[in-house]
């Protein structure tokens, strides 16, 4: 236990770094230098260096000597606080680790931001935001509609702001490929799209998985139940569970959202934009928003022709 206890001791881990990313603050320690120049390439997007030393969110990633010495390897070991999180042979598995813990402490702590698990893109001046966990299918999704010309903002974390405007989070798109599900990162601009930088009010709200025999038939679905979905998907809900409903609250007042299985991402996404491109359009010609988003007559989702993929 002593060897966890001083892990994050300075003379074990003299060389650090801080940065601040969505108002959360965390430091990054290790005992090689090699190591900690590695470590910019490998913190949250959006992510700004700081000076401080007093931090409550704090990581320790070590090489061990002893391991070198016996073995001719290094061994290393990334800590979360005091608690060892990793012990690996292979430095990018490591550092790999290290981002994605990184991720999670920015999405559980960040305030008075809100993170979901969703994907997210932008057209017409709105978002349309993706729900969902992982294996759901949302990257193709986002790929396919940045691919159609959507702006990219992101494929793994939806970031609401206390008006219920969503803000880019855009890291590499991740896809998994090959028998295991390796994961390959590919960016918005190798798709030929581009990042988004501006904060978006919700146009569209999709909540959907992919089935390889499903027919596009979505149906809207309410206010009340579009909060539920994203609060289902909330990285933070237990701990602000009022917050961070009064936030999706303010988010869905003005979006129409609609729920069902789809096909593929390439039949969808040119029909998504579509339908963003009616509500642009109707919100224009009636000139304000109801309380379930527009009129939901005008959108005609159940025609069979234009709505249902064939």
């Amino acid at each position: 236990m002593s060897s966890i206890i001083v892990a994050n001791g300075p003379l074990l881990a003299p060389f650090s770094i801080a940065f601040e990313c969505y108002g959360t603050r965390v430091g990054v320690s290790t005992n090689e230098a090699t190591i900690l120049d590695s470590l910019p390439a490998h913190l949250p997007v959006k992510s700004k260096l700081i000076d401080a030393s007093d931090l409550e969110n704090k990581f320790t990633l070590l090489t061990n000597e002893v391991a070198r010495s016996q073995e001719g390897t290094d061994t290393y070991s990334l800590y979360d606080g005091e608690c060892l999180v990793l012990s690996t042979g292979d430095l990018a598995v490591a550092l790999k680790q290290l981002s994605r813990e990184l991720d999670a402490v920015v999405a559980l702590e960040a305030s008075p931001w809100v993170f979901v698990h969703a994907g997210v893109v932008g057209w017409q001046a709105g978002a349309i935001v993706i729900p969902g966990r992982s294996m759901t299918g949302k990257t193709s999704l986002v790929a396919a509609l940045v691919k159609a010309g959507a702006t990219y903002y992101s494929d793994e974390y939806a970031v609401f702001d206390r008006q219920g405007y969503v803000h880019a989070f855009p890291k590499p798109l991740h896809f998994r490929t090959g028998q295991r599900g390796e994961p390959e990162k590919i960016s918005a601009e190798q798709l030929g799209g581009r990042i988004g930088t501006t904060a978006l009010p919700v146009t569209l709200l999709v909540s959907t998985c992919y089935e390889a025999q499903a027919r596009w038939r979505p149906e809207l679905i309410e206010p009340g139940q579009a909060v539920l979905r994203l609060f289902d998907n909330t990285v933070d809900a237990l701990r602000r569970p009022e917050g961070a409903i009064e936030i999706f609250a303010r988010a869905v007042s003005g979006c129409v959202a609609i729920s069902g299985p789809r096909p593929s991402s390439e039949q969808v996404a040119p029909l998504l934009l579509a339908l963003c491109d009616r509500i642009h359009h109707d919100t224009s010609a009636e000139g304000s928003k109801l309380q379930g988003g527009l009129d939901l007559d005008s959108l005609s989702l159940s025609t069979p022709n234009e709505w249902r993929s064939p």
